[in-house]
């Protein structure tokens, strides 16, 4: 990420970035090139270069969804530029999240319009050859310049609609360019490990069962007590750091109705801890995912094309 920064704002960068004040700072309206552009840089040139696998980059990319919902969408991303060192300054995290998003849609969405000849890494290089590191832009006239230098007039009122106004991302369209399914939303079924809320003891160092108010069946069905300390699910050691993994694991590899052991340490009556085997049968949950991404299976031979050249697969 930092070293993308040779990109911008160094060479390509408004008259508020050239002559910053220091003592009396004034913001760039364009913290979703500066920082967004940037960012998604960082990790479309590793699936590019084939350093990242593509479902790595889309999980990144989705994460990236996931973590600029937790942010206000109604602001405008210009707006939140502006005012990010005081009224917006508890928004700014955002700029890597929606930032990078809204780079990904650029490139997207040049790739569209060029048949895949063109994306924002042309478009960056053309601005920076046209401004450079003495040269800044107006900060109102950038979506007029992007326009200009790509040659494409409809990126102007696409950037006046995503960033200068806070209308959503057309991410199944844009994604859709390159043969990438994306849903909002959406509902399947997964193998339950409890739904237990896990905490640490950090004197015995182990998970605890921090509470029940939140098991499901499953759960319910093995009996976890609260305090209850994890040694072993289904014969894996369980610790701090493989938790997360053997769960998942856990999830993948068996079905509906294989039986389940979870080895706890539980607290008897008389103060002493003892080892206990908890059992029951695997049960499926419904659960609902937020912002899926999914490679479509048969993609038309255009999508084949912008796909190749959006990241190089």
């Amino acid at each position: 990420h930092e070293f993308f920064h040779i990109v911008t704002p160094l060479n390509i960068h408004s008259e508020e970035i050239h002559d910053y004040d220091f003592m009396n700072p004034q913001m760039s309206a364009h913290l979703w090139m500066y920082e967004g552009c940037t960012e998604y840089a960082a990790q479309h040139v590793q699936v590019k270069e084939g350093l990242m696998d593509f479902e790595k980059f889309l999980d990144v990319m989705q994460g990236k969804m996931k973590a600029a919902s937790n942010y206000d969408t109604g602001i405008a991303f210009t707006e939140l530029s502006k005012k990010a060192l005081d009224e917006h300054a508890n928004q700014y995290g955002n700029v890597y999240q929606q930032g990078a998003l809204i780079g990904m849609a650029v490139d997207l969405k040049l790739r569209h319009l060029s048949d895949g000849e063109y994306g924002i890494q042309d478009l960056m290089q053309g601005l920076a050859d046209k401004f450079g590191v003495e040269k800044p832009f107006k900060d109102e006239e950038l979506f007029d310049e992007i326009a200009q230098v790509s040659g494409f007039p409809e990126m102007k009122e696409f950037l006046e609609n995503h960033v200068a106004n806070a209308e959503p991302l057309p991410f199944e369209k844009l994604l859709g360019y390159a043969g990438v399914r994306y849903r909002e939303t959406d509902i399947d079924t997964v193998l339950s490990g409890g739904n237990i809320p896990i905490g640490y003891n950090p004197r015995s160092e182990r998970l605890v069962v921090a509470s029940t108010n939140q098991l499901d069946e499953f759960g319910k069905a093995l009996g976890f007590e609260q305090g209850d300390e994890l040694l072993e699910w289904n014969g894996t050691p369980l610790n701090l750091d493989n938790v997360q993994s053997v769960l998942n694991e856990f999830k993948k590899s068996l079905e509906a109705g294989d039986k389940v052991k979870v080895l706890i340490n539980r607290k008897m009556e008389n103060g002493k801890k003892k080892k206990k085997k908890l059992k029951a049968k695997a049960i499926e949950v419904p659960r609902e995912r937020k912002d899926v991404l999914e490679i479509m299976p048969n993609p038309t031979p255009r999508q084949k094309e912008i796909r190749k050249a959006w990241v190089n697969v």
